[in-house]
């Protein structure tokens, strides 16, 4: 039985990945979890300067720089009488929702959370498919599930991202191309866009439930009462790139502590 032993199962040893948004957050912690297990970790991001310091760091190789796939512009003005009824209280649907909204700004979240994750997945569609065990792992978070968070662009962003992963795990799959796609949705993660990266360590430190909930603006108590360890996020990358989920496909697995279990979502 030694085929079932755990380091066959969730062996990593020798492959090749590219973990793009390396440089910082959980994409940092994905590669160093990789690297620490034996696989050769690429990174990439959009700030070279990161991705270097990244890789000096922790001995990760960088790949190249990524281009900035959009820009954030200044916010609409389509609510542009400040005297109007529905702008006198900052509280109102009109401003408290939409007032902080931009063309610019949902066209630069869908060309990074969606439009870049489909360029740079079937940039490597052929390496992918060349290699006898190719698997792919998209991310995308967890706030992208959720009805009531009020970040409109970033949310449909990332559900469209998750629905991209299906749809190329289909497409592949007809053309029996052999490599998987699947997503991770993760919770609340020590990063900078948390704004609470240095709240990690190799001690495992992470957000405080009084951050999680901040971040999170849920309904209910996130069930596991803190935020996300390193180790939570590794673990599920090396069950996603590794033998053990050789037969999952198309899925979009949730790393959350409970939050989208007793918060309004759709799947």
């Amino acid at each position: 039985m030694s085929h079932l032993r755990l380091d066959k199962i969730f062996n990593v040893s020798g492959l090749v990945v590219l973990v793009t948004g390396g440089g910082t957050g959980i994409g940092l912690m994905m590669a160093k979890g990789l690297a620490s297990n034996g696989a050769k970790v690429y990174i990439g991001g959009r700030r070279k300067d990161v991705v270097e310091k990244a890789a000096g760091e922790h001995g990760s190789k960088i790949s190249g720089e990524l281009v900035p796939a959009g820009r954030v512009g200044a916010t609409s003005g389509f609510l542009s009488d400040p005297n109007a009824p529905e702008c006198s209280d900052t509280d109102t649907l009109g401003k408290a929702l939409f007032y902080n909204e931009s063309f610019e700004g949902w066209s630069t979240a869908f060309s990074v959370n969606v439009s870049s994750v489909f360029f740079v997945s079937t940039a490597f569609l052929g390496l992918l498919e060349n290699a006898s065990k190719a698997r792919e792992a998209e991310t995308g978070d967890g706030v992208l599930q959720l009805s009531i968070s009020q970040v409109f662009a970033y949310n449909a962003s990332k559900a469209a991202g998750i629905h991209l992963t299906k749809m190329l795990s289909t497409e592949l799959a007809l053309r029996s191309i052999p490599v998987r796609v699947n997503s991770i949705v993760p919770g609340a993660f020590p990063s900078e866009m948390t704004g609470s990266e240095a709240s990690v360590s190799a001690q495992g430190s992470t957000l405080t439930v009084a951050q999680v909930e901040r971040i999170a603006q849920g309904i209910t108590q996130v069930p596991s009462a803190r935020g996300g360890l390193e180790k939570d996020i590794v673990g599920i990358v090396l069950y996603l790139v590794s033998p053990a989920s050789y037969y999952v496909n198309g899925q979009a697995l949730a790393v959350d502590g409970g939050f989208l279990a007793v918060n309004p979502a759709v799947v």
